[in-house]
């Protein structure tokens, strides 16, 4: 089995609802410029998350408009469920290519699961996880994060060990997608996004987080669900509960 690159406090399932609803309900909004200062618009393939300082946001409220989660499913859908992730890491690719997929044929599509991703790289040991996070927003500049983020979790082998930046892997996996590469190109190379990237990883320390992928169901912190599909199908359906009836056919006597 990979290296899960979780805590067993991660498995704890603590409750977070009052956070997790001020996330469920405000609007995500567009990020403040705090890093287009903090960088200077450098030009630069940017690695490394921006220093944010606890003072950046009043309360979580705000931190929340700030953060941009990257969402698939029926804003309808009664599940809401969130994904603090990494590219780079070990179990996140189990859950993306084992469990996502099942999730998304089953729960998402059908418009019974809604999911939310968020930005979640464990840059002090893997060495390209902020800039795969950031090629993941370039990605979705052109409607195409979900494509890219499959191909980047399912060739995690192939450019998690590189010695250089992998941007050359990042590029090619965007043309495969449909992504327009020049466009990508000049995304990447450069520091955008690094204030989107640095703001989620600030949530996801806000919300108690310390490994991915951490998956969170209706406020909740799940637990091993992320790594056996099974579970987490058990799981959706508890909380979605019995199926109501279908209403009996009515006859017309007239």
């Amino acid at each position: 089995m990979p290296s899960r690159n979780r805590k067993a406090a991660a498995a704890r399932g603590s409750n977070l609802k009052p956070f997790y609803w001020i996330l469920a309900g405000v609007g995500l909004l567009g990020v403040l410029g705090i890093a287009w200062v903090t960088l200077g618009g450098s030009g630069q393939a940017a690695q490394q998350p921006v220093v944010i300082s606890d003072t950046a946001f009043a309360n979580a409220q705000e931190l929340v408009k700030a953060a941009q989660g990257i969402k698939i499913g029926s804003d309808n859908a009664p599940i809401k469920m969130l994904v603090f992730s990494d590219f780079q890491c070990p179990a996140c690719a189990v859950y993306g290519t084992q469990v996502e997929p099942n999730l998304k044929k089953e729960w998402i599509e059908p418009g019974k699961v809604q999911l939310t991703y968020y930005d979640f790289p464990l840059t002090q040991m893997h060495r390209w996880a902020f800039l795969a996070a950031r090629a993941g927003r370039c990605a979705n500049e052109q409607s195409k994060f979900w494509q890219f983020h499959d191909i980047m979790l399912s060739r995690q082998r192939s450019w998690s060990f590189a010695t250089t930046a992998p941007i050359k892997d990042f590029e090619g996996y965007a043309t495969e997608v449909g992504i327009d590469a020049r466009a990508f190109r000049s995304c990447v190379n450069s520091d955008k996004y690094a204030d989107v990237v640095s703001i989620n990883q600030k949530l996801g320390n806000q919300l108690r987080i310390n490994g991915t992928p951490a998956l969170f169901m209706n406020g909740r912190l799940l637990g091993r669900e992320w790594s056996d599909y099974g579970l987490l199908k058990a799981r959706i359906e508890q909380e979605i509960g019995p199926s109501t009836p279908a209403a009996p056919a009515t006859t017309n006597t007239q």
